[in-house]
């Protein structure tokens, strides 16, 4: 049996340091003026972090209620520690002066107290006075409970249910709610969880399988893609004959919750109801996780166990549930067969703890949640599919709705559910200064921590509730995920769609899935405008993730960025997949990623360490990758160090190009460094398909590998063009890639000797002359802004220098489907006159010539206006609405007649509603018609209408399919909805099911054009032009960036030698026509120069920045003034002149304000030109040549 010991030495060590920390950054970092500057773990010198929390201090607020649930009393006033309440006045159990207390106040609850009762947020404090929630370190000792359970006493021996196995054996007790949960706490304060009863009696044996003891499918005539059909909808269907079989009565299976996992991806365990057996074959049907039809296959060698039958209760350490109505009767065998008399047993009652629909200004610190209950229904799917109950995605602290200024700090969830979860659920929603740091998450079930917008998969149109600012600092996750809810994965810490994010300082441990989920900007197929993201994620360290997953990273991002994701470990990224083995033992059995990119864009991994605990390349312990990618582009890897993975990059659908990997170092590979295309089966059809027709094109001459370092490479070396061909040698692959003339090709060096120290002890440090010094990679990392709409490095294309690369990403309303993103504009420049020995080397990078010269007579580069104005035509799928309400028959018969009752929801009068009857094979092939439903109906209101069918007999028959339709005219060829429902087969016994009709796909082209495209064209928005550059001295009248005729805008070094920003309008439609700042100070003294100016439309303001300092201010343009207009847009000169004589760069244009991106030039000036990409893992500053390759100089 599995017993869950868990040492409470663990729990209490974690309090301790929250109670007790210092903290560990440097003095030198007690001055920093933004969070990202400070590291928020410390970094040790070996290349490892250790946890670093701030020291738990109490505040409180102008007026303080005190609270002691064991013997407080709500008669009190609850004004001093001698006078506590019993409950807070949220409680619904409240009563006298605390039920009566309102407003703001600090609540603090005593130490040493289990506070056994819920609350329910209704009120909310104020910026300058928050509502706490905390305790005093003076009053009482041990921590400050809230507690899901109730210690349930009085058990009687001998159960009286006739299914339970060795019954004298088992205790119940009879209770007035459902538990799903139930620990046993030692004199030693040691927690054992108690397992809901089952078979077989699992335990965890393999750290690195942790499901080696669930039971195997075993499909033995197909692998997968075995189906049955219930009640005339199709589910899975799995065979075991060695575990499910006559041995056993058919209600031992019957009813039963069935936990498996699940192929080819993602591969996390679900529970499902079995809903038929035959036990003659070994067979048990059952639903999807989405909680219908298969969505993914169950394989042979997939996992799974039973659970949630009396007949399972056969072995100590486990419990039963037998729920009449509100109660039932609990039935219990603690380790050992212990008396439950004789010890403490938490039962848990309370799912909510403290839970809101919408709160603003609320703190809660260093309070201990614990032993939480689970909803009823293991098999629920969350309410915005099923709408049965919220509560079957939980949460200790639950905000679903609108909140600003939400605190969680110091506290302590263990053996819970989900610790935090906040989502905007309503689409008027907003969720606002998040905060949730310096907390301890232990054994949470199905996570620690989720913040989400109201995003739901199909949903895409606006508005949506939005989440905007979100912090996650410094917080220990262990033990997380073990039993998601139904649509889970275990995720520990999961961030869904913030505008600003920075995850930091997090420590992960044992996680069943991802240990960091951060998606960016907005979901896939989402037709939403995010003009603004930015996404920080930096010294976190998860270790040993994917414990019950596979395909997905230790660390993952997702959809849009920018991200900087830095200063990272991820370690032993799990993924292990039984039926991989099963089916290839003598391959690898794994598909985990210590970081994964699945659709994200925009991001930069830096000074990242990844580590594996083999290399493979086959085996159960085989760690896939350190990096992966699917569809992802626009991103750049560099200065990562890399060690013992089966392959270092992993990439999928590389169509778009544009990936940058850079002064990396990849050591102990088993297979190959680099699978950035799908390999070729075998050498030889490589070379084939390389010599033969192309299938397809990558974009590969956007690509750039260098300054990489690699020792133990592996079998063979890379991947990377569509043929698939295998490049044996590093040579190899360098003199293919040359041959597409990239960004960069030069790729790299091969080691004679490790460039790591003692890379197996986790020492990272550059070895004695380890060849990585000197090989560090200097990059450019901008700061995000608002809505960028252009953004060119200067980097030159071999094969191309007149190529000027667009790097810009904003994720515009017509950014749907993530497959095609790559072909939505970009707007690189075409240099005129240029050639590759225009590009010289700059300050800003080392890895190129990444400074165009412009030699101020005949050159400049040019987008034109009407590659700016191109149309963008894209697709949508979205579900159409439920527009329908069946009453149908629960099954039907041939022979006999069958009503059917629709009532409708928001349908138009005057359409003509169709009902017809279609049948389906046994083999779950469609028929085609059975019955008519008679004339349609003209629609007058909801109704109800009726529908009367007599099905026929039909050889094969296996159930009916009923087909609602939406026309004008009544004929099927002109339907404008369908809907379908299921009907078994069978006799229905005057029972009925009511069921909701629509949601089928509906795909749309849509047409973007003009103001409202996301282009460098300026309307009457705010914008900003940053540029670098440096001018040879004395420059006067030289264009840097304008698009301008009647209208339009122009940042020029004007005739003194400063700048000059222009603008101007048409007069018909702007109070002036012109406007124009001069900068106080000078740009043309033959020094590099950072110019940022910005146009605010809101105080109608233009403002210059020089080298980070505010230099001038003046009138712009207010919010009727559209600058847009026909030219072409230029930079370094026009064809009329104004050539620039020096060098650029860095430009790029976006339609926001520093304030609209939520910065300001000190925090944008400090992370350009001093930020931690020009630092190494341990915060110590990287020489201007860039240092040692990989994270520690």
């Amino acid at each position: 049996m599995s017993l869950l010991v868990i040492d409470r030495k663990q729990s209490c060590i974690a309090t301790l340091a929250l109670l007790f920390a210092v903290h560990s950054v440097s003095d030198a970092q007690d001055t920093t003026r933004w969070s990202w500057q400070e590291p928020q773990a410390k970094a040790m010198p070996t290349g490892d972090l250790e946890w670093a929390p701030k020291p738990f201090e109490l505040k409180t607020g102008k007026s303080i209620r005190y609270i002691d649930f064991e013997s407080g009393n709500d008669e009190n006033d609850g004004l001093s520690k001698q006078t506590p309440w019993k409950h807070h006045p949220w409680d619904p159990d409240s009563s006298s002066k605390a039920m009566a207390c309102n407003g703001v106040r600090t609540y603090i609850f005593k130490q040493g107290v289990d506070y056994r009762g819920e609350m329910n947020a209704d009120e909310s404090g104020t910026s300058d006075d928050p509502v706490i929630l905390t305790r005093d370190p003076s009053w009482g000792e041990g921590p400050a409970v809230i507690c899901g359970s109730e210690d349930v006493r009085g058990w009687k021996k001998n159960a009286d249910n006739e299914l339970i196995p060795e019954s004298e054996n088992v205790w119940y007790v009879d209770l007035d709610w459902a538990p799903r949960n139930v620990w046993m706490v030692g004199k030693d304060d040691a927690v054992t969880r108690i397992a809901l009863a089952r078979t077989p009696n699992w335990t965890i044996t393999d750290r690195d399988d942790i499901k080696s003891q669930w039971w195997t499918w075993k499909n033995p005539d197909k692998p997968f893609d075995n189906y049955a059909t219930i009640n005339g909808q199709k589910r899975h269907l799995a065979f075991d004959k060695d575990d499910i079989n006559k041995n056993n009565p058919q209600d031992y299976y019957e009813g039963a919750i069935v936990w498996t996992t699940k192929g080819w991806v993602m591969g996390s365990p679900f529970p499902a109801r079995v809903l038929a057996v035959d036990r003659e074959k070994g067979s048990l049907a059952f639903p999807g996780q989405w909680g219908g039809g298969p969505s993914y296959k169950v394989i042979r060698g997939c996992r799974f166990y039973l659970e949630d039958k009396p007949q399972y209760l056969d072995s100590p350490g486990e419990f039963w549930f037998d729920k009449k109505a509100g109660g039932g009767r609990l039935y219990l065998r603690l380790p050992g067969d212990q008396d439950p008399n004789q010890t403490r047993v938490e039962v848990a009652r309370r799912i909510r703890m403290i839970d809101s629909p919408g709160m603003s200004h609320v703190h809660i610190r260093g309070l201990t949640f614990r032993f939480t209950n689970t909803y009823w229904n293991l098999t629920a799917a969350p309410y915005w599919v099923s709408h049965e109950s919220i509560d079957a995605e939980p949460g200790c602290i639950r905000l679903l709705g609108s909140g600003t200024d939400i605190q969680v700090t110091h506290c302590t969830f263990e053996h819970i559910h989900k610790g935090v979860r906040l989502k905007a659920v309503g689409r008027q929603d907003a969720i606002d200064q998040v905060v949730v740091d310096d907390n301890v998450f232990f054994n949470a079930d199905s996570g620690g921590v989720e913040l989400a917008d109201s995003s739901t998969y199909g949903d895409i149109e606006s508005p949506m509730g939005r989440l905007y600012d979100v912090r996650v600092r410094r917080n220990k996750f262990d033990h997380i995920g073990i039993r998601p809810d139904l649509f889970g994965q275990g995720a520990a810490l999961v961030v869904n769609y913030a505008q600003t994010v920075e995850v930091a300082g997090n420590i992960f441990y044992r996680v069943c899935a991802q240990g960091i989920d951060v998606h960016g900007a907005k979901a896939n197929r989402a037709a939403t405008d995010r003009p603004f993201t930015r996404i920080l994620i930096h010294h976190n360290k998860a270790v040993d993730t994917l414990l019950n997953v596979d395909d997905f990273g230790g660390i993952e991002t997702w959809q849009g960025g920018p991200a900087y994701v830095y200063n990272n470990i991820s370690g032993n990224p799990g993924g292990y997949r039984n039926w991989d083995h099963v089916l290839s033992p003598d391959t690898e059995d794994r598909f985990g990623h210590a970081y994964y990119l699945d659709g994200a864009f925009k991001n930069y991994y830096f000074n990242n360490i990844a580590w594996g605990k083999s290399k493979g390349p086959s085996g159960k312990l085989a760690n896939t990758a350190a990096f992966q990618e699917i569809i992802s582009y626009e991103n750049t890897f560099f200065n990562n160090t890399l060690y013992n993975f089966v392959r270092g990059s992993r990439r999928q659908a590389p169509q778009a190009g544009r990936v940058k990997f850079l002064g990396n170092i990849w050591q102990g590979m088993g297979l190959r460094v680099f699978r950035d295309a799908d390999p070729a089966k075998t050498v030889d059809s490589g070379n084939e398909a390389d010599a033969g027709p192309r299938r397809s094109q990558y974009a590969i001459n956007t690509d750039a590998y260098a300054r990489n370092i690699f020792y133990d490479s592996g079998e063979t070396f890379g991947v990377f063009e569509p043929s698939g061909r295998w490049h044996g040698t590093l040579q190899s692959m360098r003199e293919a890639l040359e041959s597409y003339q990239p960004l960069a090709a030069s790729v790299g060096v091969m080691a004679e000797q490790s460039p790591l120290r003692d890379p197996d002890a986790h020492d990272f440090r550059p070895s004695v002359n380890s060849a990585a010094r000197g090989h560090g990679a200097k990059v450019f990392v901008p700061w995000s802004l608002y809505e960028t709409v252009a953004e060119w490095n200067f980097c030159p294309i071999q094969g191309d220098p007149t190529r000027i690369m667009d790097e810009h990403w904003c994720m515009a309303p017509y950014y749907t489907s993530r497959d095609d993103y790559y072909t939505f504009p970009m707007y690189p420049l075409k240099g005129v006159n240029i050639a590759m020995k225009d590009y010289q080397n700059g300050p800003l990078e080392n890895w190129t010539t990444g400074a165009l010269r412009f030699n101020g007579r005949d050159q400049y580069a040019v987008t034109t206006n009407q590659d700016i104005h191109r149309t963008v035509n894209h697709d949508v799928s979205y579900d159409s609405p439920k527009w329908a309400t069946a009453t149908v028959p629960s099954a039907m018969q041939p022979g006999k007649s069958y009503k059917v009752e629709l009532k409708l929801n928001d349908v138009k009068d005057g359409l003509k509603l169709s009902a017809d009857l279609n049948w389906m094979k046994k083999s779950d092939a469609f028929g085609g018609g059975n019955a008519w439903g008679g004339p349609s109906k003209e629609i007058e209101g909801p109704g109800p209408y009726t529908f009367t069918f007599e099905p026929q007999e039909k050889p094969d028959l296996g159930s009916f399919v009923l087909t609602v339709y939406l026309s004008t005219t009544g004929e099927w060829k002109d339907k404008t909805l369908l809907a379908t429902a299921g009907i078994s087969l069978g006799d229905s016994k005057g029972k009925s099911a009511t069921v909701t009709l629509g949601g089928d796909k509906i795909n749309e082209n849509r047409t973007v054009q003009g103001a409202d495209l996301k282009n460098p064209e300026i309307h009457t928005s705010n914008f900003l032009i940053e540029a670098y550059f440096k001018t040879v001295p004395g420059e006067r009248d030289a264009t840097l960036i304008q698009k301008m005729d009647k209208a339009g805008f122009a940042l020029h070094v004007n005739e003194v030698g400063g700048v000059t920003l222009a603008a101007q309008a048409d007069a018909n439609n702007a109070s002036l026509a012109s406007r124009s700042l001069v900068s106080n100070s000078v740009v043309n003294d033959g020094q590099w120069h950072h110019v940022i100016a910005e146009a605010d439309r809101n105080t109608a303001t233009f403002t210059i920045y020089i080298d980070g300092k505010l230099d001038a201010v003046g009138p712009g343009f207010g919010a009727d003034a559209s600058l847009a207009n026909n030219a072409d847009l230029y930079v370094g000169g026009t064809p009329k002149g104004q050539y620039i004589d020096g060098m650029i760069e860095f430009m790029r244009i976006a339609r926001g304000t520093l304030a609209d991106a939520q910065t300001t030039i000190d925090e944008l000036y400090a992370w350009e030109f001093d930020g931690p990409f020009l630092y190494d893992f341990i915060g110590s500053q990287r020489p201007a040549n860039g240092g040692a390759a990989g994270a520690m100089d």
